[in-house]
């Protein structure tokens, strides 16, 4: 979603923004990846915390990663309901979309209170289905491509590199909040 808004306001210049993105998270999902192999039970960076700096530290930084998945769950449900309501113009009835978004929540409750094998296989069809979605999309979309949609890469903003900094600010604060989830399943 957010990256049509991107495009819409930057145009080409959007892939720079998008790459610089992607090369930023990927750094800090390493780092992650690095502080996993470092710790051998799950709790991701709780469990650094606690392991580093104590049980204050561990407490604190447990209690706002449960509030920040509270948050990215939410924010999560609502963009696949809200991408739905286009297909599907039942989700436009206010009582459906909220029984939905309750459905996920105890779908998603359901999937965890069974366990990490549950959550881990459920991680890996995910994956491949958002992996399947976008090869659908790439090679169907290239029959698409016409040389006369393009427009200049550079967009007609007064100041270029202040809108694309922060468009990339934007998408890296979109983004990051879902990585201290991911060791979590991944522990040994």
């Amino acid at each position: 979603m957010l990256p049509s808004v991107i495009y819409r306001y930057m145009n080409l210049s959007a892939v720079l923004v998008l790459l610089c993105t992607a090369l930023k998270v990927s750094m800090i999902a390493l780092c992650y990846a690095d502080l996993a192999s470092r710790s051998t039970g799950s709790g991701a960076a709780w469990l650094y915390a606690y392991n580093a700096f104590g049980r204050f530290a561990g407490y604190g930084l447990g209690i706002f990663t449960w509030f920040l998945g509270c948050c990215t769950l939410a924010a999560e449900i609502v963009a696949l309901l809200t991408t739905l309501k286009s297909f599907l113009p039942i989700f436009n009835n206010h009582g459906v979309y909220y029984a939905a978004a309750m459905a996920l929540i105890v779908l998603f409750a359901v999937i965890n209170f069974f366990g990490r094998s549950i959550v881990k296989l459920v991680n890996n069809i995910s994956a491949v289905a958002k992996m399947l979605t976008l090869l659908v999309f790439i090679v169907i979309g290239a029959f698409f491509i016409h040389k006369s949609n393009f427009s200049p890469v550079i967009s007609p903003v007064r100041d270029h590199f202040s809108s694309i900094l922060g468009q990339h600010l934007l998408l890296s604060s979109t983004y990051l909040p879902v990585f201290p989830f991911y060791p979590l399943p991944l522990s040994k």
